[in-house]
C-alpha cells in the first residue's frame, strides 16, 4: 500500500532535496505558512494529480490526433509529466521563484493553471529549414492572443484553442536566425541548446509543445538523461563539458543536414564531369559547418588535454 510519508522521505533523499526543503520550510514559517508547508502542499498536489490522471490522458490523445495531422514532420512523441517529475518541479520552482506569489503560493487548487506543461509534445523534423512550414501550421490551429500578460500564461477560454504565451526559438550561438526575424521570438541558449517551444491553452489545460530536428533531439535526449538536473551526479563538471561539445557536433549535422536538403533542390552546387562545384552563396555555408567543426574538435581535445591521466 502507497505510504506517503514514505514516498516523501525517499524522494527527498534521493535527489538530495534535504537542505533546499528545510531552507522553503523557513522561509514557509517566515511567511506565515504552517511548519513543513512544502511537504504538505506537495502531497495534495501528488493526490490531485493521481486523482485526474485519466482526465489529463485523455486530453494528451486528443491533443496528438490533432499534431499528427501535421505534413512533412519525422516523428511525434508525447508524455504526461510523471508524479516525481511534477512534485521534483514544484519544489524546484518554488525555491527559485519564491519571492513570485504564482510558486510561493501554488496549491492543489492551481497547480494545473500555474504549470505550462504538464503534457509535453514534441515534434520532430529532418531538417531545419522545415520549420516554417510548420510553424504556420501549427499558429493557424491555435492562435497566437494580441496581448500577452507581462507574466504568467493566457487564462483559458472555455471552447478555445491558443497560445497561452509567445512562441519562442531557442538558438546556438553563432547560429543564423534571420528567418526568424519578424516571425517567432529567439533566445540565445548558452549550452547549445535548439528548440523552438509552444505553450498551448486546449481544454483548460496547458500544453507545452517542442517542435526540433532529430539531430537537436539526439543531443537533448543525452543531455537530459545524464546532465540536465542532475548536479549531484560526482562526475557532473565533466558531463557539462562534453555536453556542449555534443551540442556543437550535432548542430553540425543538422546544418550539414539541411545543407544536402537544399542541395538537393538545386541550390549551393553544382555537378558536372564527374566534379562538384560550390557556387559562391554556399562557400560561406560550407566555411561555417567547417568553422564550427574544428571548434568541436578543439574543445573535445582540449578537454581530453586538461585531464589527468
Amino acid at each position: 500500500m502507497f505510504n506517503w510519508d514514505d514516498y516523501w522521505e525517499s524522494l527527498v533523499s534521493d535527489n538530495n532535496l534535504s537542505a533546499t526543503i528545510r531552507d522553503l520550510d523557513n522561509a514557509d514559517i517566515a511567511s506565515g505558512f504552517e511548519e513543513s508547508h512544502t511537504k504538505n502542499i506537495c502531497k495534495e498536489i501528488y493526490e490531485d494529480f493521481e486523482k485526474q490522471t485519466k482526465a489529463f490522458l485523455s486530453v494528451k490523445h486528443e491533443f496528438l490526433t490533432i499534431i499528427e495531422g501535421l505534413k512533412n514532420v519525422h516523428s511525434f512523441s508525447s508524455r504526461l509529466k510523471a508524479s516525481d517529475s511534477l512534485i521534483l518541479k514544484i519544489i524546484r520552482k518554488r525555491k527559485e521563484n519564491y519571492r513570485k506569489p504564482k510558486y510561493k503560493n501554488i496549491s492543489a487548487d492551481n497547480y494545473k493553471d500555474t504549470l505550462g506543461d504538464i503534457i509535453g509534445m514534441r515534434i520532430i523534423l529532418h531538417y531545419q529549414g522545415q520549420w516554417r512550414e510548420i510553424h504556420d501550421e501549427i499558429v493557424s490551429l491555435f492562435p497566437e492572443q494580441k496581448e500577452y500578460p507581462e507574466h504568467g500564461l493566457v487564462k483559458h477560454i472555455e471552447g478555445e484553442q491558443f497560445m497561452a504565451e509567445p512562441p519562442k526559438a531557442y538558438y546556438a550561438e553563432g547560429d543564423d536566425i534571420s528567418s526568424y526575424e519578424g516571425v517567432i521570438a529567439v533566445s540565445e541558449h548558452d549550452k547549445g541548446y535548439r528548440s523552438i517551444h509552444y505553450v498551448i491553452s486546449f481544454k483548460g489545460v496547458y500544453i507545452e509543445l517542442q517542435m526540433r530536428t532529430i539531430y537537436d533531439e539526439a543531443w537533448s535526449d543525452c543531455d537530459h538523461n545524464y546532465v540536465y538536473k542532475n548536479e549531484a551526479n560526482p562526475n557532473n563538471l565533466a558531463l557539462n563539458q562534453l555536453t556542449k561539445i555534443l551540442s556543437k557536433i550535432t548542430n553540425c549535422s543538422s546544418d550539414i543536414s539541411e545543407l544536402m536538403r537544399l542541395i538537393y533542390m538545386g541550390e549551393y552546387v553544382s555537378c558536372k564531369d564527374n566534379k562538384v562545384a560550390i557556387e559562391t552563396d554556399g562557400v560561406e555555408k560550407f566555411n561555417k559547418v567547417l568553422k564550427d567543426l574544428s571548434d568541436a574538435t578543439t574543445a573535445l581535445n582540449n578537454f581530453y588535454e586538461s585531464t589527468e591521466k
